[in-house]
């Protein structure tokens, strides 16, 4: 409810503690823009002598002004220390606003282009993949000698740029820009026909799966790494793979294998309409499973919704966003088969949200702490009430079994030491192919 007053019938503290003790939560003052409220805040503090009165009464004045204003007590109190410092101007200029752009900003040191050339200078001095950059030392005495050595007028600004602060510009978004390449997903022509368009309708059973990827970037023109992320909306049991390129002949065997992985039987794949997933070979690959395919619908972005928290929540966490070379993909797809998705589906608790329909008729989710559960412990669940079948040859049984043999705690630290193992690995293939120099052709050229 809003509520429109006349503020100025207020004029002692027990009226204003009155007004308090009758206020009510859901009520609003309703004004046009913060300098009314400035105004409303000056008039209340001159009209009950707000010098004047002991820190009891002036309590009283701050709650019934942030009440009535909206302001937080933090708020309120730098802009009663404004009103309090500015006693010699008149009613409605004590208080204003001072967070506002400067009339004269600091300039920049270094452009865009300058930052062009320090990517342009890093790209050429260092065309070894999986490696971002040369050492800062070396880079600014080799921008230093650009101009006083060479006379490139074009280096005069940043010729004299610090070793530490290249670290900081190669951080930003302009340098970025310049070195870091993101392809969009690029949708099939000519195979619209292929699978439903519509969000899959679980009903709460196990087998209803969605598929997304998530993109290593792209380094200096260098492909990264894809990962494959499958979740099954009813358990979110969560498997993992890794490829190097997003063509038919990668893809598509990779999500066999992944699929092969679950321990229960599958529905229904829902993917975005990016041709990875779109294309004849994984339409016959699942059509011989049985496995009906959908794919999201336009200005639907909730249809995916699922797996896309999963690629920020799981994916992004381990892998985080540098780029990985393609050269590492099967070392990675190995580590995500052998460690990371047991890891997640025995080990790793999920939230699950309980639907209900409110007074308006709308489905509503609250996340509840008794619902969160692992998906082995999900599945257990729908196994018994029926809404999920085991495949051939798999039992509950030997998952707990699986889930039981280390603790939650010692199952962390095994994925920590894995992970560590992985990364370490991939350090020193990076420094290997760093040693080994430029190729031959690049040495014959020279």
């Amino acid at each position: 409810m809003v509520i429109n007053m006349a503020t100025a019938r207020l004029r002692t503290v027990s009226d204003l503690q009155t007004f308090v003790r009758s206020f009510d939560a859901s009520d609003s003052i309703q004004w046009a823009d913060d300098r009314e409220r400035y105004l409303h805040i000056e008039r209340c503090l001159d009209r009950l002598g707000y010098r004047d009165l002991r820190k009891g009464h002036r309590c009283v004045v701050l709650d019934y002004l942030r009440l009535t204003s909206g302001y937080s007590r933090a708020q309120l109190n730098r802009l009663v220390k404004q009103w309090s410092t500015s006693s010699e101007l008149g009613i409605g200029q004590r208080i204003r606003k001072r967070y506002c752009a400067p009339t004269q900003p600091f300039c920049r040191k270094y452009l865009d282009a300058d930052i062009e050339l320090l990517a342009q200078m890093d790209t050429t001095t260092n065309p070894a993949p999986g490696r971002s950059s040369i050492c800062a030392h070396r880079v600014a005495h080799l921008l230093k000698r650009a101009f006083e050595t060479y006379g490139q007028s074009q280096y005069q600004r940043i010729s004299a740029i610090s070793s530490s602060h290249i670290y900081n510009l190669r951080r930003s978004k302009a340098y970025l820009s310049q070195r870091t390449h993101h392809d969009k997903t690029r949708a099939g022509t000519g195979v619209s026909h292929i699978g439903l368009r519509q969000a899959p309708q679980d009903l709460g059973c196990a087998g209803h799966l969605r598929i997304d990827t998530v993109h290593q970037g792209d380094f200096d023109g260098r492909k990264g790494i894809y990962t494959l992320n499958i979740v099954d909306t009813a358990t979110q049991w969560q498997v993992l793979g890794c490829v190097g390129a997003l063509t038919h002949e990668h893809v598509v065997p990779a999500i066999e294998a992944m699929l092969r992985q679950i321990p229960f039987e599958i529905r229904g794949l829902h993917s975005d309409n990016g041709s990875e997933f779109i294309n004849y070979m994984l339409s016959n690959m699942l059509k011989h499973k049985a496995i009906t395919q959908t794919k999201s619908r336009p200005r639907r972005s909730t249809d995916n919704a699922l797996i896309e928290g999963k690629n920020a929540s799981v994916v992004r966490q381990h892998m985080g966003h540098s780029h990985i070379a393609t050269t590492h993909a099967q070392a990675i797809h190995d580590f995500y088969s052998t460690d990371l998705t047991p890891h997640l589906n025995l080990h790793r608790p999920c939230m699950f949200a309980t639907e209900a329909i409110d007074a308006r008729g709308k489905y509503k989710r609250t996340y509840k702490a008794c619902d969160v559960a692992t998906p082995l412990e999900r599945l257990e669940l729908l196994v018994r009430s029926g809404k999920a079948t085991l495949k051939a040859g798999r039992s509950l049984e030997r998952l707990q079994s699986l889930a039981l043999a280390r603790t939650d705690l010692q199952a962390y630290q095994d994925l920590n030491e894995a992970k560590k193992r992985l990364f370490a690995k991939i350090a020193r293939s990076t420094v290997d192919v760093q040693q080994q120099g430029p190729p031959a052709q690049m040495r014959m050229a020279a």
